[in-house]
């Protein structure tokens, strides 16, 4: 796999995209979340290659289809 762009739903304190990130595992992360805390210690990690983190209702996603070439 080569995504360009990764979304991360559910995406917690962002452990997985921080270990993603170091591995060089894709230009663009994203996530989403329903915690506004857990997006406040996403943003917190300042992971070099995320380009957002949004809330989440835990229904729709805030992004148009097919924008992902990845989504965990």
């Amino acid at each position: 796999l080569q995504p360009r762009k990764v979304l991360e739903v559910g995406a917690g304190d962002g452990s997985i995209l921080g270990w993603l990130s170091q591995a060089g595992f894709s230009p663009e992360l994203y996530a989403v979340e329903i915690a506004e805390s857990a997006l406040q210690l996403i943003r917190q990690k300042d992971i070099p290659q995320l380009k957002q983190a949004l809330p989440f209702d835990g229904y729709a996603i805030p992004f148009p289809d097919n924008y992902f070439d990845l989504v965990i």
